[in-house]
């Protein structure tokens, strides 16, 4: 390129303001780093990098968790219209009906699934 070609470059840049504009963005640019970038910030800039850092494994266990057919299955039908529809307005569950649902198939082996997700809490939660 021609030093004429970069003098008529410079002079556009100049007459749109585009240089004038440059220069006040990295004037704030520096002023927020002088204000902001103490070292106060940069120490918790990197807790905060270790703590999303640390979830990463616990992200990884979640989305194979996430990704098992049965898992998925289970969702889906806690998040569908008719389950839906049954906590907007739940049937009100006295010892009776609670026998009575206890012959239904269906309902014991959902019940044997809560029961040992929460012996499974409890496990996780004793006291060491």
């Amino acid at each position: 390129m021609s030093d004429a070609y970069l003098d008529q470059i410079i002079t556009k840049l100049k007459e749109d303001k585009v240089i004038d504009s440059t220069v006040e963005y990295l004037y704030i640019l520096k002023m927020i780093r002088d204000i902001w970038l103490n070292d106060e910030v940069i120490k918790d800039l990197g807790s905060l990098l270790n703590s999303i850092l640390a979830l990463v494994p616990i992200i990884e266990k979640l989305s194979e968790f996430l990704s098992d057919p049965e898992i998925v299955k289970i969702i889906n039908t806690i998040t569908s219209e008719d389950t839906i529809k049954i906590i907007q307005n739940p049937e009100k569950m006295g010892m009776t009906k609670l026998l009575s649902e206890m012959r239904n198939e269906n309902f014991q082996r959902g019940l044997g699934i809560l029961i040992k997700i929460i012996e499974k809490i409890g496990e996780a939660t004793k006291s060491k």
